[in-house]
């Protein structure tokens, strides 16, 4: 659907199976871009029973799926919010592929990775991790390859992960909110400051996307009775969040994001024929906010 043969994309936080990293990092690979992903390191035994089960090894496994498509990939394991780490994964990238177009930021702590508390009550370090990784590492790695994207003077595609709870809060939730929220003005600003290089930046605000994590086991018992990943999806989702949130969990198209949902639009914004879009968040959510 989009050419993207010749172009070199650099995705980070990609080392989950079924996370928005790696669905986005084998999307841009079959559209034809040559792939660098990034992820922080995991011991085997911080992997879940159903990625062990599938053989997986993160972003070793990605590449070697890259690589499979007959695209070129390189895994870079890289602390985004430690700059110097960041600007060695660029020299490592330019190094191998000779240039960066595409630079999908998807690295980031989730809202379960921050804890649930009212404001009164968030732990500082708490609050200070979350702006760390979630913004801060977003705003490292467009310092870093915005400055390589010039120096080339081909333009390029930036693309952030931020949420729709960047746009509507939600209590308890005060440090990824925050942080995500400074992600859209961050992109903003970069598109105010980036357009005179045909730079184009912009986010996507997915809502709750169903990416297996800490249901991921309990999804795959499910499957393993003879349930589909949908079916098994739908029954985990019920049985944990189904009493708190009713109706409103699966949203007017009544189903849960997926990863590839996601993937979907950042193909979109990775392409040409997004060049007129610039500085936006669009959401990738089902409906959930509806905005005139």
């Amino acid at each position: 659907m989009y050419d993207l043969e010749g172009k070199v994309a650099l995705v980070t936080g990609a080392s989950n199976k079924r996370g928005i990293g790696c669905a986005s990092a084998l999307r841009l690979a079959r559209e034809g871009a040559d792939i660098v992903v990034n992820g922080r390191y995991r011991p085997p035994e911080r992997f879940t029973p159903w990625e062990r089960e599938e053989g997986w090894h993160g972003i070793d496994s990605l590449v070697a799926e890259v690589r499979a498509m007959g695209r070129r990939g390189l895994a870079v394991t890289a602390d985004v919010s430690n700059s110097r780490e960041i600007n060695d994964m660029v020299e490592k990238a330019v190094s191998e592929f000779g240039r960066i177009d595409i630079l999908v930021n998807n690295a980031a702590l989730v809202a379960k990775d921050l804890g649930w508390a009212n404001v009164v009550d968030v732990d500082e370090e708490m609050w200070k991790k979350g702006i760390t990784v979630n913004l801060t590492g977003v705003f490292l790695m467009c310092k870093a390859v915005a400055k390589q994207m010039i120096k080339q003077g081909r333009g390029g595609k930036i693309i952030n992960v931020a949420s729709l709870s960047g746009k509507r809060s939600q209590a308890a939730r005060a440090a990824y909110s925050a942080s995500k929220a400074g992600v859209l003005s961050l992109t903003q600003t970069l598109a105010l400051e980036l357009g005179q290089y045909q730079i184009n930046v912009n986010a996507v605000c997915p809502s709750a996307t169903v990416t297996w994590g800490t249901m991921g086991t309990r999804i795959n018992d499910e499957m393993k009775q003879g349930l589909s990943e949908d079916e098994a999806i739908t029954k985990v989702y019920k049985e944990v969040y189904g009493k708190v949130l009713g109706d409103d969990l699966f949203g007017p198209l009544q189903r849960l994001g997926k990863a590839e949902d996601i993937s979907n639009v950042i193909a979109f914004l990775a392409s040409d024929q997004s060049s007129y879009i610039h500085g936006q968040a669009i959401n990738v959510c089902g409906g959930r906010l509806m905005v005139r």
